[in-house]
């Protein structure tokens, strides 16, 4: 079975668009775990939403959510790479997507800036 997909430089442009829609994003370490070769890292991130993201036009609004990154290292390098972000908080907060668990309630940063 294999382990992982090998993600390569066509995602290349992905992950530009999504930095250069968020030209000031910040990723705060919460927590740094580490066992033999893997080291796991838990992140708050936030950004302002200024570009074109995932087909969202631009909002202006302050976004924040929560990552977890894993590194399998070997030879001191990085070999493999997992990353998860919480997409459904960045949707969520640009007012495209609202998660049933919400749905019904009013937020801050869902009401925010909508007239």
């Amino acid at each position: 079975m294999e382990r992982s997909t090998r993600l390569g430089l066509e995602n290349t442009e992905l992950l530009r668009g999504f930095i250069g829609a968020l030209p000031d994003l910040h990723a705060a370490e919460q927590d740094l775990i580490a066992a033999g070769e893997t080291v796991a890292v838990r992140l708050v991130v936030d950004a302002t939403h200024d570009g074109n993201l995932l087909g969202i036009p631009p909002t202006g609004r302050r976004l924040h959510w929560d990552a977890v990154d894993i590194y399998r290292f070997a030879d001191g390098m990085i070999v493999e790479e997992w990353a998860a972000d919480d997409m459904t908080a960045v949707v969520n907060q640009v007012a495209t997507f609202t998660p049933p668990w919400l749905a019904g309630r009013q937020t801050q940063t869902t009401t925010e800036g909508v007239e």
